[in-house]
């Protein structure tokens, strides 16, 4: 029988990555003469640094080539190991306990041309939770995929994780794609093509006492960043509530850099918030994903290295809500600084600026035009936050609150001055003839 060198290769790497996790996580057990509950995560005040990145949801495509064969053929040797179809997911969904993991893990397969992609979600964030043994204290959440504030001092041993994970589901995935070859054709066999990641979630929890307040608090700072962002409430049961102007009752915030690349804003649990960035498969450029057939050890250090370059956009959303300004300035002032800009313009043109800088302290090119966005610039009244992205400059940060609070309150007056002329039309029914 011919010895699969690459496996042995996989298997070596796999156990001392497995001796390294067991060493950090003695190193980590609790010390009695220690605080059982050590607050070690990042402030609000404190400079992300990549030791402050985690992998939280990952998904990984392990694609073998096989014999050539009909989809029906295809279909009969997945149902036989367990597979059924599942339109969602347009392929053939399995869920199977792999190796020692107690919780059972979903694999996708699919069929492109003479091949099989396995689809695998990773999330070791869950995995570290589920079996710590440490009190969490008074931090709740409905969720799982979050650490115990002293845990890890750095993001490296979660990293080293998911690696060890990703060679694990990979023997498995090459013995699954063996026994659908030998479905197929008798005596046939499948090779690796490649292993890639096809979505990532990186994310920084900040500690704090009053997560939803935080969250209010960074919200303007982070709306002003990206061409287009939604609000969510989620549930206990996971399902999303849409919701565009009433962002204060939301618990998700997502922006969007691109259509690959988001950031996301959430309460995690009821001591921290949560700054995480998704990257699809387009957003993965190439250089960036695992190739572990050639790459091998080298594909772990760029995995540590890459994701550092979604630091600093986070970095300045937490810079931009802990800007300190000596000097605001009035409303008259702004209005003196906006209103020579628009003297030759439509009045539309100036309400629609007002209105968008107070209800979203944000404004893009598609709003305005770019110059006149820039002559804003220029005067001192927007800053510049993305590419076709301004948002309001600190100095005037206050005008526009005063702006909106003003707004409200005069809405709120005439829906009740509306209310009181119908009662008295109700009343005084000839008065109102």
């Amino acid at each position: 029988m011919p010895i699969d060198v690459q496996s042995l290769a996989c298997t070596h790497e796999m156990n001392r990555i497995t001796r390294e996790h067991n060493r950090i996580a003695h190193r980590n057990k609790p010390n009695s003469s220690k605080s059982n509950y050590d607050m070690s995560l990042p402030r609000l005040d404190e400079h992300l640094t990549r030791g402050n990145l985690y992998p939280d949801h990952v998904v990984i495509i392990y694609r073998h080539n096989i014999p050539p064969c009909a989809s029906q053929t295809f279909a009969t040797a997945l149902g036989i190991l367990g597979f059924h179809r599942d339109p969602r997911h347009h392929g053939m969904r399995g869920t199977f306990n792999l190796g020692e993991n107690p919780v059972p893990v979903m694999l996708v397969a699919r069929r492109p041309g003479p091949t099989i992609g396995f689809t695998v979600h990773i999330n070791v964030l869950s995995l570290l939770h589920r079996s710590e043994t440490r009190d969490f204290g008074e931090e709740r959440s409905h969720a799982d995929n979050w650490l115990h504030p002293a845990a890890v001092e750095d993001s490296e041993p979660v990293w080293q994780l998911l690696y060890q994970q990703i060679i694990e589901h990979e023997i498995y995935m090459a013995e699954l794609a063996n026994q659908v070859a030998e479905g197929i054709v008798p005596g046939g066999t499948a090779s690796v093509q490649h292993i890639r990641v096809n979505r990532i979630e990186l994310c920084a929890d900040l500690g704090t006492q009053n997560p939803h307040a935080v969250m209010r608090m960074l919200a303007p700072r982070f709306k002003e960043r990206f061409n287009r962002v939604r609000f969510e409430r989620y549930s206990e049961l996971g399902s999303a509530r849409w919701s565009g102007e009433l962002y204060h009752d939301c618990n998700l915030i997502r922006g969007f850099l691109s259509a690959a690349v988001s950031f996301k804003l959430y309460e995690t649990t009821n001591r921290r918030v949560r700054l995480e960035v998704e990257y699809t498969r387009d957003g993965l450029t190439h250089q960036y994903r695992f190739r572990m057939r050639w790459m091998g050890r080298k594909s772990l250090r760029c995995g540590i290295s890459w994701p550092s370059n979604c630091l600093p956009p986070m970095n300045d959303i937490l810079a931009r809500a802990q800007t300190t300004i000596n000097e605001h300035f009035s409303v008259y002032q702004l209005l003196s600084q906006v209103a020579p800009l628009f003297s030759r313009s439509e009045p539309e043109e100036l309400e629609r600026i007002f209105r968008a800088l107070t209800l979203d302290y944000r404004i893009t090119s598609q709003t305005l035009p770019y110059r006149k966005l820039a002559q804003l610039r220029d005067i001192g009244v927007l800053v510049s936050t993305n590419r076709g992205v301004y948002g309001i400059a600190p100095a005037y940060i206050v005008a526009f609150r005063v702006l909106r609070f003003t707004d409200t309150i005069s809405q709120r007056n005439i829906a009740r001055a509306a209310v009181a002329a119908e009662a008295t039309d109700l009343e005084c029914p000839e008065a109102a003839e």
